[in-house]
């Protein structure tokens, strides 16, 4: 089962800041996702998940919004 953004985070000892640094995202959107006030882009996703070494999937906003956005395709 996936955990949360901010369970992966805080499990790795990150801040927000030291998450956006290493991912290429704001601050202020990662907040928001952690929030669920927003969805994530798919290059958001991916950046995210690459800096703290899971797959998307594994982050269960992340795979909230991936299965939002197949339903959205269809």
């Amino acid at each position: 089962m996936p955990k949360k953004l901010k369970e992966h985070r805080i499990g790795r000892m990150l801040t927000y800041r030291d998450l956006a640094e290493a991912s290429g995202c704001a601050v202020t959107t990662l907040m928001a996702v952690e929030r669920g006030v927003r969805k994530p882009h798919f290059a958001t996703m991916v950046a995210v998940a690459g800096a703290i070494a899971v797959d998307v999937p594994d982050i269960a906003e992340f795979a909230v919004a991936l299965d939002f956005k197949t339903k959205d395709a269809a």
